[in-house]
């Protein structure tokens, strides 16, 4: 009956353990219980009948049917091929097989099963909007400091495997590639790509190393959807060209490689900081901006570098566009539409050009990439299920976060940074991004050996955009928002359980849009859809000493979750079977009960002290005749007794109980009646 009651109970409660128990080892106590009630009803009966008068083989019947197999047996000794004999057989042995049925019963009844149940939400995953590039990098400059290159150099050398797989070395859920999966597979009527993960089985499927950060993450299976962006390059040119000498340069070799890299960044440094010379200057884009040109030991050795081929500043119709302001005009003007040049140098130390090492160049058109992606996580392992292009991000993709000039003056100086080596060789990025599938660690040299670097020029220009764009993307994300990545406290914890987890302090208001997440740093009627850049500059930071907390900038998301527990499942089935079976023997243990108290006879059936009484040829005290069975046999136990032949000189023997009687023992060659 506890197994009905434990039914939908989650596992372990209400002394289940105990049940479970029990129920495992009353396959082996049922029989034998079942078998001692119903034998011992088997007997009162007969002997209730016996005293009111019945036949032979109804009594023979009875008990013959002490056990499963007397009760097979007997139907075949009898042989009564009447209905009521025949009736009366199958009753009983069907009543015996509820011996091992109500076992196998008792077992089965109560097993386990899994429920599952939904509810909705709230989550936190890293904005990648315009406010959100904006607060990381004030938030980031406070002093210099950049924790994202350690992530970064985490990632770029993490196994091949985690870079293969659809999550980060922490955990988080990376983004496939929407013009790869566009390629492979064509959308649905309502835009959405499924994602099935087994075909995505190159580093190059994804948007970058680094997934996107989620707060607020359970023990249940999530499934939510997330608004996000990346950059996008697609390489139309690679070419060789001269490179300056790395000593005494002059300021017309200078000139010469900067009209050649056809970039903005590096003419302006020529053009300010040329020092005739100087070992190395900033002007030459491998020089170490953080190394001394007179102490030979800080030099570092930069082997590429970046470059673009349109202005960047600090405010302008670009980046209003970026950050979302609706002006049409603005937004349709050549200035804006025009794909930005990422310009990447890479040295390939061939000794070419009378002595000079070459250097490659790639030039790639970028663009910005709005997705919307949905997400499926099982606990903690979330994995990208479908992804279509964002409904309501409408910028321009012709403009990025790298349209702000601190951001991209900052990754042009600190990405080349992040591997700076003593001696001569290719950084692990340029390894990378010549073969992604092979360890990306330098050997580490005292000298400067060609070999060692690695000449970009031969990868295919497709394979090197998207390598390039997983390069960007990545250190983008760790620039921007080092402590995403860090925040192992709040990792898999749901927000309702995080202190101050619902503390806009903390983590910023609730916005969905991504285009509104600045907002949220703004006066009330202030957009960054409604005013420039340059009057939001005038205001954007100043929350930011209202809100020292504030880790990151957020956007919310509603998740439908559902947990699955282990409970108690009655089958009822077999259930019904168990009860039945017990309250059947409780029924005949009632009218045994009953029989036997109106029961006057002793019960002789089945005893061997039964054979004694009235026996002429037993010679001992003859006890009562109103005793029963198991009383004499107690009074006889140490009698001796034989079966034995009492007609041993006559042709035809006679076998008896006998004791003390001159007797014949039995012989197979005699016929005895």
């Amino acid at each position: 009956m506890y197994s009905r009651v434990l039914h939908a109970k989650p596992i372990g409660t209400n002394n289940g353990p105990t049940i479970v128990a029990l129920n495992k080892i009353s396959p082996s106590l049922w029989p034998v219980m079942f078998a001692g009630l119903v034998s011992r009803i088997m007997g009162i009966v007969a002997l209730y009948l016996a005293e009111r008068g019945s036949t032979i083989g109804t009594l023979e019947r009875l008990l013959g049917c002490r056990s499963v197999f007397g009760a097979i047996t007997t139907q075949y000794f009898l042989r009564k091929r009447t209905l009521t004999a025949m009736s009366a057989g199958m009753s009983i042995v069907a009543l015996w097989a509820l011996s091992p049925i109500g076992g196998q019963a008792s077992l089965r009844m109560l097993g386990t099963n899994q429920n599952t149940t939904a509810t909705v939400a709230l989550l936190r995953y890293l904005s990648t909007g315009p406010g959100a590039t904006l607060f990381q990098f004030d938030k980031l400059n406070v002093d210099g400091h950049r924790p994202g290159n350690e992530l970064y150099i985490a990632s770029l050398i993490a196994p091949i495997a985690i870079k293969r797989s659809p999550h980060d070395l922490w955990g988080n859920v990376k983004i496939p590639d929407m013009a790869t999966l566009e390629r492979r597979h064509t959308p649905g009527a309502d835009g959405w790509l499924p994602i099935e993960n087994s075909s995505l089985i190159d580093i190059e499927d994804y948007t970058g190393l680094v997934g996107i950060p989620i707060v607020g993450l359970s023990a249940g299976n999530a499934t939510f959807r997330i608004e996000t962006s990346y950059i996008s390059v697609q390489c139309n040119n690679m070419s060789q060209i001269r490179g300056p000498r790395e000593v005494d340069a002059t300021r017309s070799e200078l000139d010469d490689f900067a009209e050649d890299i056809g970039g903005v960044i590096w003419t302006k440094m020529r053009n300010l900081s040329y020092t005739p010379g100087l070992a190395r200057h900033r002007s030459y884009p491998f020089n170490n901006a953080l190394g001394s040109a007179t102490d030979a030991s800080r030099e570092r050795y930069r082997t590429f570098f970046l470059d673009t081929n349109l202005p960047v500043p600090d405010f302008g119709a670009r980046v209003d566009a970026f950050c979302g302001l609706v002006n049409a005009s603005a937004n349709a003007d050549a200035s804006v539409t025009k794909k930005r040049d990422i310009i990447f140098g890479s040295l390939a130390a061939k000794p070419k050009f009378d002595g000079n090492s070459i250097v490659n160049i790639a030039r790639c058109p970028l663009s910005r990439t709005s997705i919307e992606a949905e997400i499926t996580c099982q606990k903690s392992d979330c994995r990208t299920a479908k992804l279509r292009r964002s409904l309501i991000d409408h910028r321009p993709d012709s403009v990025s976060a790298l349209e702000w000039g601190m951001i991209f003056t900052q990754l042009v100086a600190e990405l080349p940074e992040s591997f700076a080596s003593q001696y001569g060789a290719s950084s692990p990025t340029e390894y990378f991004l010549h073969n992604s599938q092979q360890t990306v660690v330098p050997p580490v040299r005292t000298s400067f050996f060609p070999q060692d670097f690695r000449d970009i020029s031969e990868v295919e220009l497709s394979v090197f955009s998207r390598r390039l764009s997983i390069v960007l993307n990545t250190y983008y994300q760790l620039m921007v928002s080092p402590s995403g990545y860090t925040d192992s406290d709040t990792t898999g914890i749901p927000l309702s359980e995080i202190p101050t987890g619902m503390n806009a302090s903390i983590w910023g208001e609730l916005v969905s849009n991504p285009l509104l997440d600045a907002d949220q740093l703004l006066p009330s009627n202030w957009s960054t859809t409604n005013k420039t850049f340059y009057d939001l500059g005038k205001i954007f930071f100043e929350p930011l000493e209202i809100l020292p907390d504030l880790r990151y900038i957020t956007l919310a998301t509603n998740a439908t979750v559902e947990y699955t527990t282990g409970v108690y499942k009655c089958n009822f089935a077999w259930f019904g079977v168990a009860i039945g079976a017990s309250f059947l023997l409780l029924i005949l243990g009632a009218v045994a009960l009953v029989l036997e108290w109106n029961t006057i006879a002793p019960d002789v059936f089945g005893y061997v002290s039964s054979m004694v009484l009235e026996n002429r040829y037993f010679r001992f005290a003859q006890p009562s005749t109103a005793r029963d069975g198991w009383d004499r046999s107690r009074k006889l136990y140490d009698v001796s007794a034989r079966l034995a032949d009492v007609r041993g000189d006559e042709e035809v023997g006679h076998i008896v109980l006998t004791h003390g009687v001159h007797c014949s023992p039995l012989r197979k060659d005699r016929l005895y009646v």
